[in-house]
């Protein structure tokens, strides 16, 4: 940069010389006086009389002209000087013999047999043109060509059908789709553009071409897209299998029967290699892409060019069916989870002066193309009627496949009476619908409640590989930044600009997508590595009979006689529980009264906040970060304070100024602050009933946590201890393991913070489960009974904490052996899911291989049909296209040894690295031997982000 603003005066002399000429005042190379130029579309423009300028730019008529009028350069037209354009292709420049001498028309009412020139605004990539046409009158076979067609044979395309008087070069055409796909323009602001090309002083005066562009770009695209899907070469018959008229991308690496894989390849894969034959499809809704209601202002004429022959459906079949598909009672009734509520919410939300408040789609999970037809209109939030008729139109092509999985948001409330709404509405998808298999994205499921997170979790759920689910998501950032556009469009062609972007999507991972398999083959044998590694070390501390034992077991989950799964209070179901207790309070009293539940948990959030920046002041941070730390320590702890006192007024007795300085000492008049007398006399007995639910919930998590940290530690130690040596590679080890040590602090810290709270509520100290817990007791053998011949304690009592009280000997052994197990099996599934993923990638780089191959030979077998020469160019060249395609796929295969090897050897190298600088950290004498306050930022996030999101759901 600075070399750059060192030459900006030079730069700016130079470019300043181009406002003139060097040859200002001499001949033309035919000896008149030269006083024209091109204005920058020919290179290195050379100043030329009116006549040689104009015999220059024969074939190029849409260059802007300058004149030099003495002082400067002003701009001319072509057409001011002389320019005729012929549209008769055998005369090229000159004119056709049938057609009469140059003269202008003199109205539009003149007869259509003239055959005089005609004055033309043509529209092209450097801005608006004025010039003059003649057609060609020549007699054909047919008669004499139409005007429209003599245009658009030279390159121009019309912006009417009869007798038009404006055209647009296939250029600027090409362009503005290539903007349009890529940086979202909007026909509005590049005809503006192009206005300001054209007049950069006074765009207003250049006529205003914005609807012609915009009709005669919606036809240009069409007929792109139908050359491109080769429905303009009668693709259909060659591949019979899909829909007829398909202008939809398809996925090249997905399972399609009979294309990129046999139906008997399908039909004779075993049982434990379904996955990779197994077509993934997400869904989800945008609510984001809406219509406006533009009452008048709607054209009752619009209609979709595309018509339900790409990612819509037929419009008209589909208001049909929304018109009989009512919601069913079961539906009404369903018993909801977490995030379906949130969805639920949001089905209630008033769209003001909007036809449709989004769109639902279907795409491939694994590669993220949207499917033919598989996108439609939502038209009050997202009803399972609209996605039943997403779901069912996209996979109807599938009927022959084996196994087809489904990945969606609310898919525990989707699939409950999924074959019954199917069997009313669309009976002939039912055998397809048995083939499903549903899931909940990765990211979704955190939202749900623990049920679903079994059930439904794609990393217990086998043969899913290691499918994520969310790619849809990212699709959706592409679209929604066309929605102000499309939003007051009407409804045709709405549907067509969606799905251009939908197919541009779609291409854009087609062309792509042998650097994705690529990409995600390399990342997936590096997470095989560390699975096993992991799961491999579980299994050094597991006894062979156990491991036996577990390899025989059912991995469905149980469920007790309720359906409902039995485990330990935890914070977020405590916090629940009474959220419920209060609205049923509030219902029945018809008072609405500030929550209690709330108050404590936004306490509790204080406490742990408080607990970060006196972890800040033992680190020792700077000045700034205490004080902005500190300072909305303050702001929250008096906006609680005024919250706390609507509820119990009788506490601003014990209120106390807040000092700035040390505002996370400050007491958070919680009711363990008090005695019970004070409580009693602070009415504030009921927030105590709170905390301890609370409380009691948020210490089994850290005891949940705690024993996790301990395995973890456990299991490094073990690998250590068996894999590394010496005394270079033992230092480089204790770093990591010292953060595991310092996760053990962290958690024990945040139990005995509320072990403390719960004894001053009134728990028993001796309580059974909640017991003290000391430092030396941070240790354990993963919960499993003391073997023959150890000499150490059997383990801490906080690994049969929460387990049924009064167990025997026998009994707890069990209980302890059940820890271990839930481990083990969690480890085993990540590691399978890996090597699902790897076979499956595996399986499609030969699918993506043939699909290409197939395109290739179809295409061939097109142009070897094709009876004109530029049908048969262009079916070649798509060929050609497909050949490199699968040539690059081939290519990307072979490549994978040598880069796997390269990143095995990196991440060694990296490993070896950060070993080494925590080798140096390990040593420098300013580290405490306990120093776990640096390792984390939040000591316990469990309470903060159960608290927060159930804060956000009420």
């Amino acid at each position: 940069m600075q070399q750059g603003i060192a030459l900006l005066p030079r730069m700016q002399k130079v470019l300043l010389r181009s406002y003139s000429h060097p040859s200002v005042g001499g001949p033309c190379q035919c000896g008149q006086p030269a006083a024209y130029r091109c204005e920058g579309q020919c290179w290195k423009p050379p100043l030329r009389c009116a006549t040689c300028i104009v015999a220059d730019h024969s074939n190029q008529p849409f260059h802007h002209i300058q004149h030099w009028n003495g002082r400067h350069f002003t701009r001319t037209s072509l057409k001011a000087l002389g320019l005729v354009i012929h549209t008769d292709p055998r005369s090229g420049a000159h004119r056709c013999p049938a057609s009469k001498p140059d003269q202008e028309e003199p109205d539009e009412d003149e007869n259509p047999a003239d055959r005089r020139k005609r004055a033309f605004v043509v529209v092209h990539t450097n801005g608006f043109h004025t010039v003059d046409i003649k057609y060609c009158f020549c007699p054909g076979e047919q008669g004499i060509v139409e005007e429209w067609e003599q245009l658009l044979a030279v390159g121009l395309f019309p912006a009417s059908w009869r007798h038009p008087r404006t055209a647009f070069t296939l250029d600027v055409l090409r362009q503005f789709h290539v903007h349009s796909l890529t940086s979202k323009k909007s026909t509005y602001d590049f005809v503006g553009a192009l206005a300001a090309l054209t007049n950069a002083t006074f765009p207003q005066d250049v006529d205003n071409r914005t609807r012609e562009f915009q009709r005669s770009f919606r036809f240009w695209r069409k007929l792109s897209i139908e050359r491109r899907m080769g429905q303009a070469h009668g693709i259909d018959s060659l591949v019979p299998h899909r829909q007829p008229g398909s202008l939809a991308v398809r996925c090249p690496t997905c399972p399609e029967v009979n294309f990129n894989v046999s139906e008997a390849t399908l039909k004779d894969a075993p049982e434990e290699e379904i996955h990779k034959h197994t077509l993934f499809l997400s869904v989800d809704g945008n609510f984001k892409m809406q219509r406006k209601n533009k009452g008048k202002c709607s054209d009752p004429d619009d209609v979709a060019l595309n018509n339900g022959h790409a990612y819509f459906p037929d419009n008209a079949k589909y208001l049909k069916y929304l018109q009989v598909a009512k919601p069913i009672k079961e539906d009404e009734n369903l018993a909801e989870c977490n995030h379906f509520r949130a969805e639920r919410l949001q089905n209630k939300v008033k769209f003001k002066n909007v036809l449709d408040t989004g769109v639902v789609a279907v795409q491939c999970a694994r590669h993220g193309f949207y499917l033919h037809n598989g996108m439609v209109d939502l038209k009050k939030g997202e009803g399972f009627a609209n996605t039943d008729f997403a779901v069912c139109m996209s996979p109807s092509e599938q009927s022959k496949q084996r196994r087809i999985m489904f990945m969606y948001d609310i898919w525990c409330q989707y699939v409950v009476n999924l074959k019954k709404r199917l069997s009313t509405r669309f009976q002939r998808m039912l055998p397809i619908i048995l083939l499903v298999v549903g899931a909940i994205p990765k990211m979704h499921i955190h939202a749900h409640i623990d049920l679903c997170a079994l059930l439904w979790n794609l990393n217990w759920l086998v043969h899913s590989a290691m499918t994520v689910g969310e790619m849809i998501e990212t699709g959706w950032a592409e679209h929604n930044l066309t929605s102000g556009s499309t939003k007051e469009m009407n409804c045709g062609h709405r549907h067509d600009s969606i799905d251009d972007t939908s197919g541009h999507w779609n291409w854009q991972k087609l062309i792509k997508i042998t650097a994705a398999l690529v990409r995600l083959y390399r990342i997936c044998v590096l997470e095989i590595r560390r699975r096993k590694r992991d799961f491999d070390g579980c299994n050094a501390l597991t006894s062979p009979e156990h491991i036996a034992e577990w390899e025989k077991m059912d991995t469905t989950p149980q469920l007790d006689k309720d359906g409902k799964f039995v485990g330990p209070p935890t914070h977020a179901a405590a916090y629940e529980k009474m959220v419920a207790q209060e609205k049923t309070t509030t219902a029945s009293t018809g008072l609405e009264q500030t929550s209690a539940c709330a108050l404590v948990a936004e306490a509790l959030l204080l406490e742990n906040d408080q607990v970060a920046v006196r972890r800040l002041v033992v680190q020792k941070a700077s000045a700034d970060v205490l004080a902005i730390r500190r300072a909305r320590l303050v702001d929250d702890l008096n906006d609680h304070r005024q919250r706390l006192v609507l509820y119990a007024p009788e506490l601003v007795s014990s209120f106390s100024p807040i000092d700035p300085d040390t505002p996370e000492n400050e007491k958070l008049h919680l009711a363990s602050d008090f005695s019970e007398s004070q409580r009693e006399e602070l009415n504030v007995c009921e927030l105590a009933s709170v905390e301890h639910a609370l409380r009691e919930g948020s210490a089994y998590d850290a005891l949940r946590d705690l024993r996790l940290s301990i395995q973890t530690l456990n299991v490094n130690i073990a690998f250590k201890a068996a894999n590394i040596h010496g005394t270079n590679a033992t230092t480089r080890a204790q770093r990591f393991l010292k953060t595991l040590s310092n996760d053990i602090q962290v958690c024990a810290t945040g139990y005995r913070l509320h072990r403390k709270g719960l004894v001053a509520l009134g728990m028993e100290d001796d309580h059974a489960s909640l017991k003290p817990l000391l430092r030396e007791e941070l240790r354990g053998k993963d919960g499993k009974a003391m073997a023959a011949g150890q000499v150490k304690d059997s383990d801490p009592w906080f690994w049969r904490a929460a387990q049924p009280s009064d167990l025997s000997e026998k009994e707890e052994a069990e209980w302890c052996v059940a820890l271990e197990r839930a481990r083990w099996h969690r480890l085993r599934a990540l590691l399978k899911r890996a090597e699902e993923e790897k076979e499956t990638l595996e399986e499609e780089f030969q699918r993506t291989i043939t699909a290409f191959g197939k395109m290739q030979d179809i295409w061939r077998s097109l142009a070897a049909d094709a009876e004109e020469p530029g049908s048969k160019a262009y079916a070649e060249k798509q060929g050609s296209m497909y050949e490199e395609l699968k040539d690059r796929c081939q290519k990307g295969l072979l490549s994978l040894p040598e880069l796997i090897a390269k990143d095995l050897k990196k991440e060694e190298e990296k490993e070896a690295k950060e070993a080494e600088a925590a080798r140096q950290k390990n040593n420098s004498p300013e580290q405490d031997e306990e120093n776990f306050w640096d390792m984390k930022c939040e000591w316990f996030p469990p309470i903060r982000c159960a608290t927060l999101l159930l804060l956000w759901a009420l």
